[in-house]
């Protein structure tokens, strides 16, 4: 009554009441009863101190002691709590708590949801909250709540109002879209017929110059691809020869201690063992890696794309690095086809190499022969990404 009363000494006197037959109720409870809990959190939230009871609201909205219509009402005590100190995310989040608790809760008598409705309201959101003071309004008058009723129709109009509003300048903006999209129409029809009208007195010479351009953009594409190669390899080079360079001197001079400290035997040992050898190929192998797949990012997608599906590669190009048998292919598509040059680059036995290039030749879907030509002309288009196929 206090809140839906004009008479501001009838509130005044109804809220007075309201304070004293709570704080009697209050004094009934058990401590330990949720019922306590709510009451108290309604206490000190018109005391303007109801921020100190949101730890135990939430602690006891999370554990698992309280039903589906408990953890409603303390959602919705927790939403108007934040409501007073102004944090408008708060009160929608718990808001729609308590409104999908008192929805699955089987009782029509509650608040939540038309508060949430008048929030989203007010936030713009108008299709929703229309969708929800709507869905209230059903339930309120189903548990023939008449003061949730007068409450309810307080909202109902203002929010039907706007949602019509809005309905309607979507209708007029559909009208005008069809209008406009009507006149494209006839718009693009004429078009259409001059185009066609002009296309044909000029096919001839279109065609031709098409073939042109297209021949132009494949030498520029090849030329571009080139220097990008060239540059890309060529810098890499310059890097790792100052990188070898150092790397020697730091081996001098890691044998000159070795003699001082081990003596010959020493650095015998040290000049058997393969591990710096091996370490230098290592980086030599990722850098190269690196600097293919920079050039060529889905150079193992559009391989496989050649093969048969169950003979395709394993591409772990992902990880920043390829197979010996991509390595293969690789260097093919740099240009290097002599199987005695690609062995001596992967220090793998001309044999092996030989092998690799047969067996993928073998499971090509198309022509074997131009095979290696077809390897060559693979490029990475920019902006453009392709599915990777499954690998067997």
């Amino acid at each position: 009554m206090a809140g839906t009363s004009d008479d501001l000494d009838l509130r005044l006197n109804y809220d007075g009441l309201r304070r004293k037959y709570r704080q009697l109720r209050l004094e009934q409870l058990d401590s330990t009863d949720i019922e306590y809990l709510y009451v108290r959190s309604e206490i000190m939230r018109e005391q303007g101190r109801g921020e100190e009871m949101l730890p135990e609201l939430l602690q006891k909205c999370a554990s698992g002691e309280t039903d589906t219509h408990q953890k409603a009402i303390l959602n919705y005590i927790a939403a108007n709590i934040y409501k007073h100190a102004g944090d408008s995310l708060k009160v929608v989040q718990h808001y729609a708590t308590s409104a999908i608790n008192d929805l699955i809760t089987p009782v029509n008598d509650y608040l939540a949801l038309k508060e949430l409705a008048t929030m989203l309201y007010k936030a713009g959101d108008i299709e929703r909250a229309y969708s929800y003071i709507t869905r209230s309004v059903h339930d309120i008058i189903a548990a023939h709540s008449k003061l949730n009723m007068q409450s309810a129709m307080e909202i109902l109009p203002v929010i039907t109002s706007a949602y019509e509003a809005q309905l309607k300048g979507k209708h007029t903006q559909l009208v005008s879209l069809l209008i406009w999209m009507s006149l494209l129409v006839v718009l693009l029809i004429w078009l259409t017929g001059t185009v066609f009208r002009e296309r044909s007195r000029t096919y001839k010479k279109n065609e031709l110059l098409e073939q042109a351009n297209i021949k132009l953009e494949e030498y520029n594409r090849l030329l571009l691809e080139s220097n990008d190669i060239k540059e890309a390899y060529l810098s890499k080079y310059m890097d790792m020869c100052s990188t070898y360079i150092e790397a020697i001197e730091n081996y001098r001079s890691h044998l000159r201690k070795t003699a001082k400290t081990g003596g010959f035997e020493k650095i015998m040992e040290n000049l058997k063992s393969a591990n710096y050898t091996n370490a230098i190929l290592h980086d030599f192998y990722a850098e190269f890696d690196a600097t293919f797949l920079k050039l060529f990012p889905d150079f193992a997608v559009r391989l496989n794309e050649m093969l048969q599906p169950d003979k395709r590669l394993k591409d772990p190009t992902s990880e920043g690095m390829l197979t010996t048998e991509l390595r293969v292919m690789a260097l093919i598509r740099l240009g290097i086809n002599d199987s005695a040059k690609i062995a001596h680059f992967l220090r793998r036995s001309l044999s092996t190499i030989y092998n690799y290039r047969v067996k993928i030749r073998n499971a090509a879907i198309d022509d074997r022969e131009d095979f290696d030509s077809r390897v060559m002309r693979i490029s990475s288009p920019p902006n453009k990404t392709r599915k990777r196929p499954e690998a067997t």
